[in-house]
């Protein structure tokens, strides 16, 4: 059999002149197609390929109402064969069914990722399990509902340079999305708090897009955490988060001002001309960084590029939202244990342990540098009385209004204070 052999085409025999229902079908390794094709021909019209390629570019021709594809194909397998055509708005909407080869493990997986209607296994597949599964996606969806003008600028899509452009830029983009959220997830890997996430991911980004100032901000616990990361000065980056404030508080991207209509779009993977003019007047684009449901705040980007290149802007920040958010997510949960472990709940100044440990680091660098080193422990005086008296609570204020005092006292970034235990301090 030849890589682009039809295997033979049936026509279903009925009296009744009504629009035969038509099922295009990639079998290429079962041994029992001959069976599954004369079963099926009872019922519809179909047209059978072993070649992934060839069935591809025959599709806007035949018109299915269905597609069967077994994953292992000829020149294209099943699975992509799936991925181009849920890439179609219009493809898409076509039921199809996966024949999965009995020893390929992750096919189910596969079959799942591509959104396909149903999946079958072909270690025992019957042409029973078919016809019941291609009956019931018929009654949902029927060729009939794409008109003529549409099949024919799908066939364009589907053969001859358009296809190898077409398949070329989706392969270009599976690859640059790979490789973003591998360079996230690297990036990721360190314990860090987010502020130093943000700005790893902001060099990274600015590797990717072009952009005269940027902001990543956090909204958590009622308070509003803002990194900008450019070479502006001090005025300029608070004039840049009060400009994006306004977006930010919606969590939603800004309204995009108008654009020529003439422009192209952009697609990830490819590469803006330069020759476009830039604007006078920047955009700002704003995208909502989400993880599990929840908005954990944005991300916004000040460009002065031209309309040529803001559907690639768009399309850029939205792939790469997902992981930044997942990133950044995971980097404050990392940051709020941390700092459970180490600080007093009752107090927040340093516990026990963290003091250990920082009193450690302090003694091995005054050993080095030769400097002496003081530590002074504190107590509070008849403490015992004041719980007796007035109670643990009216105690627990009076521990916390010392603890303020402690850090009112010290040197940020250079001396340390910290609860013992109990009413001691250190």
């Amino acid at each position: 059999m030849s890589s682009a052999e039809v295997i033979h085409i049936t026509t279903k025999s009925t009296d009744n002149p009504a629009h035969s229902q038509r099922i295009i079908v990639g079998f290429n390794s079962l041994s029992n197609i001959e069976t599954l094709c004369k079963d099926l021909s009872k019922e519809w019209e179909i047209l059978v390929f072993a070649d992934g390629l060839a069935l591809l570019q025959k599709i806007s021709e035949f018109k299915p109402d269905a597609i069967i594809l077994e994953s292992d194909l000829l020149t294209i397998s099943g699975f992509q064969i799936a991925h181009i055509l849920n890439s179609n708005p219009v493809l898409s909407r076509i039921p199809k069914i996966m024949i999965v080869s009995h020893d390929y493990q992750i096919g189910e997986f596969w079959s799942s990722v591509e959104f396909m209607d149903y999946y079958l296994s072909s270690g025992d597949l019957k042409s029973t399990d078919l016809s019941t599964s291609i009956t019931t996606l018929l009654k949902n969806f029927s060729a009939d509902e794409i008109d003529d003008s549409t099949w024919a600028d799908l066939d364009e899509d589907l053969t001859g340079q358009n296809f190898v452009s077409n398949y070329s830029t989706m392969l270009d983009q599976t690859i640059i999305e790979n490789a973003i959220a591998n360079r996230i997830a690297i990036l990721a890997q360190e314990p860090a708090d987010f502020k130093m996430l943000s700005r790893s991911i902001m060099l990274l980004l600015k590797n990717i897009l072009e952009y005269s100032c940027g902001a990543i901000r956090i909204f958590r616990n009622n308070e509003v955490f803002s990194l900008v990361h450019d070479s502006l000065s001090e005025e300029a980056k608070e004039e840049f988060l009060n400009e994006s404030s306004e977006y930010g508080e919606i969590y939603k991207p800004m309204s995009l001002p108008e654009f020529d209509e003439d422009e192209n779009e952009i697609s990830l993977g490819t590469f803006p001309s330069r020759d476009k003019p830039e604007f006078d007047h920047p955009t700002i684009f704003t995208i909502p960084l989400e993880s599990r449901g929840t908005v954990l705040g944005t991300l916004t980007l000040k460009t002065q590029k031209s309309a040529a290149k803001r559907d690639y802007y768009l399309k850029t920040l939205s792939l790469i939202a997902h992981h930044i958010s997942l990133a950044l997510n995971n980097a404050l949960l990392y940051q709020e244990v941390h700092k459970l472990s180490i600080v007093d709940e009752l107090t927040g100044l340093s516990n026990r342990r963290d003091f250990f440990e920082k009193f450690l680091s302090e003694i091995i660098r005054s050993k080095r540098f030769n400097q002496s080193l003081s530590i002074a422990i504190l107590d509070i005086d008849h403490f015992k009385k004041v719980n007796d008296k007035y109670g643990h609570i009216q105690g627990d204020l009076v521990l916390r209004e010392v603890a303020k005092v402690f850090n009112a006292s010290i040197r940020t970034k250079v001396d340390i204070v910290a609860r013992y235990g109990g009413e001691e301090f250190v």
